[in-house]
């Protein structure tokens, strides 16, 4: 039986898709809107936000490949196509994080937690101490 596409989409919230620079920049136009968001929705915002102009098929093919991605849903009303993020920003921001850390931990072991270490304690010394009390109770 073949899982049903909501199945791929929950197995993309896991383990979300790297995104190229301008996917990015497609996906925090959709992060931004309040609802639904068209190409030309999102070709309007990265304009007025760009030097560089973007032509609408180049953001099409990016929603469309965003789409198979798992990263947004798209509706058709009328002659519109309507894209909504599967995931949100934050959930994203989250999931990508961990298959980061999850990686550089897998290859580099402890030296990749002990710079983690060295990181919090040079920018945040009181969350490193709570870390350090968290540690010993365990």
């Amino acid at each position: 039986m073949d899982p049903s596409p909501g199945a791929d989409l929950m197995a993309d919230a896991e383990n979300p898709p790297a995104l190229s620079d301008l996917e990015r920049e497609v996906m925090e136009q959709v992060w931004s809107a309040p609802g639904e968001v068209s190409v030309r929705d999102v070709l309007n915002g990265i304009n007025e936000a760009n030097e560089k102009q973007r032509a609408y098929t180049t953001l099409m093919t990016i929603l469309s490949r965003l789409e198979a991605k798992g990263m947004v849903t798209k509706r058709r009303k009328s002659k519109s196509d309507l894209f909504t993020p599967v995931l949100s920003r934050g959930d994203y921001l989250e999931s990508r994080a961990k298959v980061e850390v999850d990686a550089l931990v897998g290859e580099y072991g402890e030296i990749a937690r002990a710079l983690f270490v060295r990181e919090i304690e040079d920018t945040d010394p009181d969350a490193a101490k709570k870390l350090k009390k968290l540690i010993d109770k365990s």
